[in-house]
């Protein structure tokens, strides 16, 4: 193994261990909306910022510290994931860590997909913003989705569909959780894309350096 080589593992190694320790942090600053449930969460911007500006493995690794995170919240830390944990706490880690891990990894894939070799280019421009909107989505969706496909015959969500008057299975995620995704897709779009479009050239020449 070259110096060069070392180098480079170890200032990715460093990359891992900053991202990891923003994404714990992150996980536990929740801005609250709607009562009883998950608060608007930041840590899709590490989580983001490292799929696209390292690599989708390590997308997948923050991912995977972002939902180990939120599976632990489930400890009494947040009420709508205690509920979930009561129900049944396999498919609530199911809900919480593979659909955390997938964001991370299909992000990184997004950006990937526009094949970026000039950061002055609009295709990195438009890269950068589609992959950190498609990060805040997927989160919604993702887990929402999974939510929804492993406890609906649940007491818990025939009472909230019940409480949202609806039975539309679209409808009941778009007004529960509508306002949360769109806020962090928002602060993805904003926040995100400025940090992974001026500091992306900065990463990607430290670990081919």
């Amino acid at each position: 193994m070259t110096i060069k080589t070392k180098k480079n593992k170890v200032r990715l190694l460093a990359y891992y261990g900053i991202l990891s320790a923003i994404t714990i942090a992150f996980a536990f600053i929740l801005i609250p909306v709607t009562p009883g449930l998950p608060g608007i969460t930041l840590t899709i911007i590490p989580v983001a910022f490292g799929a696209i500006c390292v690599s989708p493995i390590c997308g997948l690794f923050l991912g995977f510290i972002f939902g180990i995170v939120s599976f632990f919240q489930c400890f009494g830390f947040s009420a709508f994931g205690t509920a979930l944990f009561a129900i049944n706490p396999f498919f609530t880690f199911i809900v919480c860590v593979p659909t955390r891990m997938l964001v991370g990894l299909l992000t990184g894939l997004i950006f990937k997909s526009f094949r970026v070799k000039e950061v002055k280019s609009p295709r990195y421009h438009i890269g950068t913003i589609i992959s950190n909107v498609s990060c805040a989505l997927l989160n919604t969706v993702l887990v929402m989705g999974t939510v929804m496909l492993l406890f609906y015959n649940s007491t818990l969500i025939q009472s909230l569909m019940t409480a949202y008057s609806t039975t539309n299975v679209f409808l009941f995620v778009v007004l529960m959780v509508g306002i949360n995704g769109l806020v962090e897709a928002v602060v993805c779009l904003s926040v995100g894309s400025i940090l992974t479009g001026r500091l992306y050239p900065i990463v990607r020449k430290n670990l081919l350096v």
